[in-house]
């Protein structure tokens, strides 16, 4: 019996420990293949944020750029997927960060709480810099053992993939063609809502890390002699109107930090017609063909001074 045990005992340390192997190979290879995470050479913009630039930037009509936004990003994420594709693209030459009214409330929940946070660290947790993955797991250790077998699993099918691309890791994102139209009084208070106001109906408070992952990003883009743009995507007015003053100011507050790095696209003001707006505080295809137009104008051409709203003094 005791011998049975040991057995037993030594079947399972085994086990474990090419398990162990296993992760860290395949954990190896991933960093390894990350060098397919490259572009085509005419490439030379990136857009990159959340939602807002991700229905807003139609990459198929801005010349030589590649949009790879993500739903709810959180600037954690997008710092370490930049810092993956500038390594890895010398000829990108501009990013376009988006950034809106709500990009500093208390948007770290997105990368705390396990409903929203699992489904992302199995997308992004592989890329993660070792500050980035230490914040989450100190902060949210059950939830990252939680993740950690889709981690595993995410790693893995990327290294065994036969696409050689960047289309083969899900933290490249894409341009979201929407074809809605629900511009009304419900989605805009919906919005607003989930943007600005906790359950209790108190208005929620400002983030911590959105703030520290803002600097990261703006001194990644300087180190790599990168031109980086601050788009604030256009609001339909009867979401705006509704968003609390604090949150506007704060906005401000925080760009007007970096006004010699950076240039601050405001649309949030650009009038379009209602059925430019898949809903209240997102761009549909039709308002999405506007306004990569527009941008790609100042580009390009740099000659509408119209289409700048400078920072507020």
């Amino acid at each position: 019996m005791r011998k049975f045990t040991e057995n037993i005992f030594a079947f399972v340390y085994v086990l474990f420990f090419l398990c162990v192997l296993f992760i860290i190979g395949s954990y190896i290879v991933y960093k390894q293949k990350l060098h397919y995470v490259s572009f085509n050479k005419n490439i030379s913009t990136v857009i990159c944020g959340d939602s807002h630039p991700m229905s807003a930037i139609n990459d198929s009509i801005l010349k030589n750029s590649i949009n790879i936004s993500n739903h709810s990003q959180h600037y954690i994420y997008t710092y370490n997927v930049l810092k993956t594709v500038l390594q890895n693209n010398p000829h990108i030459k501009t990013v376009i960060l988006g950034s809106s009214f709500h990009s500093f409330n208390e948007f770290d929940n997105i990368i705390f709480d396990d409903d929203i946070a699992i489904p992302d660290y199995k997308t992004f947790f592989p890329i993660l810099d070792y500050e980035s993955a230490s914040i989450i797991i100190s902060n949210n250790f059950l939830s990252f053992i939680k993740s950690s077998e889709g981690i595993i699993k995410s790693m893995f099918k990327s290294t065994i993939s036969n696409d050689n691309s960047y289309q083969s890791y899900p933290f490249i994102g894409y341009y979201y063609k929407s074809m809605n139209s629900c511009l009304n009084d419900s989605t805009v208070t919906t919005a607003i809502n989930r943007h600005y106001y906790q359950l209790n109906g108190k208005e929620q408070g400002f983030s911590h890390y959105q703030n520290i992952y803002l600097n990261k990003i703006v001194k990644l883009c300087v180190k790599n002699n990168v031109k980086l743009k601050i788009i604030n995507t256009p609001l339909s007015d009867q979401y705006y109107k509704k968003i609390p003053k604090k949150f506007i100011s704060n906005y401000y507050n925080i760009i007007s930090n970096f006004n010699t790095n950076i240039d601050l696209w405001d649309f949030h003001s650009l009038h379009l017609e209602n059925e430019c707006f898949g809903d209240g505080d997102h761009l549909n295809a039709i308002g999405a063909k506007v306004l990569t137009l527009k941008i790609d104008s100042i580009i390009n051409l740099e000659t509408d001074p119209k289409l700048f709203q400078p920072l507020p003094k």
